[in-house]
């Protein structure tokens, strides 16, 4: 299944936020947001799962405020 555009944005602008904007895992985000291709898509959630458990809730707590 895949992530809705809008989940994908959230993502992004919340990793660019907590990450700064030139993260590889942003970058990828971003690219994913715009695109919504499979491939993009895979790649972003690849980098997401190479960050610490720490960012990734950072990223989570930025997307909710």
């Amino acid at each position: 299944m895949l992530p809705d555009r809008i989940t994908i944005i959230l993502a992004a602008a919340g990793a660019t936020l907590t990450l700064g904007e030139q993260h590889p895992a942003t970058m990828a985000l971003s690219q994913a947001s715009e695109t919504m291709d499979k491939i993009d898509l895979w790649h972003a959630r690849l980098a997401m799962k190479t960050l610490r458990r720490d960012q990734r809730e950072a990223i989570a707590e930025a997307v909710e405020s």
